[in-house]
């Protein structure tokens, strides 16, 4: 009996396989092929450009489950089998918290969040190395520098919201120990927004609670810390209004598939906040995750600030354009534009170089990538 019902499950199996097969140029047009995932979907032609015979299969196979067919349908299907029956999310990316919170499992997000890890003496030697050298090389050129790290969501809502079997060995992170190792070795002046994001997070929610990155309030406590740093006028909250603005998800409902039930966020904004300040946008090149833009105003302080960081950048625009004459914000992707022709249109007064915490293993690449950018393309 078991032998047979094995046969009936398996031939049912085929016969939905080639149903589906069939369906398919019936179909295709209703299909959502929406890309949810944060970075770009493997084609063919990268498979014949990137792969080297080492890399090929495994670079054919990243292809082939980024465009399988039903592949967005299949993920909200299992996702609802894996939640409804096993009682829980399996999902390769996402984990389901309290209260429906959703945590991003990539880039190491959930391994800082439990801490335990001490970096060798030799890796937090490179950050420093590659802090100072960059700061020479901009210093040399009459503009400063400010190092801006960004803490992951689960730093901030982890002990609230993360599933009770997430369990922490450590509160002292990788991002802690860069911040401290740089504090105590070099001269670079470092905005580390994690303190003053705990501190707002027991009165306010900072964070959007579908999404890997914060939302409006905290993007706005961010840019005070940086110019508290920097020496500039800084507001706190409570001299400025929170209100709301309708409903919205996040990328981490856009991974598992489920944006239409993870849809009961509240979008904050932030009003009063210097408004007798005009911004206009003066240049914008579209960019995958951050744009290329660079604002202008009437603002009080005359200089010209390049923010190069990651999509954490894109609700900090409003609140440093309004602080600072000339703005300009890119993605770490984009640093090929900054050739000599718009660096030195550009002539930064101020560059800060920004990176979320998940990010924080390429952040002295990145300071080495700028370092050599402005010694060949910047000399004014």
């Amino acid at each position: 009996m078991t032998n047979l019902n094995s046969k009936v499950y398996i031939v049912l199996f085929l016969i939905v396989l080639l149903c589906l097969v069939f369906l398919y140029p019936f179909v295709k047009d209703r299909l959502d092929l929406s890309n949810y995932e944060n970075r770009s979907l493997m084609t063919w032609n990268d498979v014949k450009v990137q792969s080297t015979w080492r890399d090929f299969f495994p670079n054919l196979q990243t292809m082939i489950d980024d465009n399988i067919f039903y592949k967005n349908e299949s993920i909200k299907v299992i996702d609802c089998i894996d939640e409804y029956i096993f009682g829980d999310l399996f999902n390769s990316s996402v984990m389901i918290g309290k209260d429906n919170w959703l945590f991003y499992k990539g880039d190491g997000c959930i391994q800082d969040y439990r801490g335990g890890y001490e970096m060798p003496g030799e890796a937090l030697e490179r950050y420093a190395d590659a802090a100072e050298n960059l700061q020479s090389v901009l210093n040399e050129r009459g503009i400063e520098l400010y190092l801006m790290i960004t803490p992951n969501k689960e730093t901030i809502y982890g002990e609230q919201y993360l599933p009770s079997k997430v369990k922490r060995i450590s509160d002292y992170s990788r991002a802690d120990q860069i911040v401290e190792y740089l504090a105590n070795n070099t001269e670079c002046d470092v905005v580390y927004t994690k303190n003053s994001l705990l501190d707002a997070a027991g009165d306010q929610q900072i964070w959007k609670k579908y999404d890997t990155h914060w939302n409006k309030i905290g993007a706005f406590i961010a840019c005070q810390d940086f110019l508290k740093t920097s020496k500039c006028d800084y507001v706190t909250l409570d001299q400025v209004r929170i209100a709301t603005n309708g409903r919205l998800t996040g990328d981490l409902a856009n991974m598992l598939g489920m944006t239409e039930r993870f849809f009961d966020d509240t979008d904050y904004i932030i009003e009063g906040y210097l408004e007798n300040i005009d911004i206009e946008e003066l240049e914008t090149i579209v960019q995958p995750n951050l744009s290329y833009i660079v604002l202008a105003s009437n603002a009080k302080y005359d200089q010209t600030v390049l923010f190069v960081g990651d999509s954490f950048l894109g609700y900090m625009k409003p609140y440093i354009g309004e602080i600072f004459s000339k703005c300009v914000f890119m993605h770490h992707d984009s640093y090929a534009i900054l050739d000599e022709e718009r660096l030195m249109g550009i002539a930064p007064d101020v560059v800060v170089i920004q990176t979320a915490e998940r990010f924080i293993s390429s952040y002295a690449s990145w300071m080495n990538v700028y370092a050599e950018n402005f010694k060949s393309n910047y000399n004014p």
